[in-house]
């Protein structure tokens, strides 16, 4: 593996929660053929497992089931609008890149060190446990979003 590759992978399974990414619309009739009366709906084939929305720096709604939608039409304004979507990646992705990084308890069977002194670890490490469920060849679980999404006037 490249360094290329390693930091795609790196990038591919950071935890919690990612910075807002911001996606930017122009609803005004030039744009989209839309009334007052209609409903706007944003909505995503996926989400692997929960995403916050905001709209215009308001909170939305938090979306963990299907179906991966809402409904932003008290939200958007004539004009430009940003939409703001975190996703939290899951947990297990962040324990997986972290078993490839070597770890600073040589022994399994003892808690390490830096836990009993409340020091900062070296390694490099985010996550400890006490039994290794996964091993750095361990595949990754889907997580964030996943397909296309679209904004819907019904």
């Amino acid at each position: 593996m490249n360094s290329r590759e390693r930091a795609l992978r790196a990038l591919r399974i950071l935890p919690g929660l990612p910075d807002r990414v911001p996606i930017q619309f122009d609803l005004s009739r030039n744009h989209f053929d839309y009334d007052r009366n209609d409903e706007i709906i944003i909505k995503f084939e996926s989400v692997n497992n929960i995403a916050a929305i905001r709209v215009n720096g308001e909170y939305v709604t938090t979306l963990w089931t299907s179906p991966w939608e809402a409904d932003i039409t008290e939200y958007v304004r004539k004009g430009n609008n940003e939409i703001e979507v975190e996703v939290a990646n899951l947990w297990v992705n962040r324990i997986v890149r972290d078993m490839s990084i070597k770890e600073e308890n040589p022994d399994p069977w003892k808690w390490p060190q830096w836990l009993f002194n409340k020091e900062e670890r070296n390694s490099g490490r985010l996550s400890y446990a006490t039994f290794d469920h996964y091993r750095a060849d361990s595949p990754l679980v889907s997580s964030g979003l996943i397909g296309k999404a679209e904004i819907i006037i019904e």
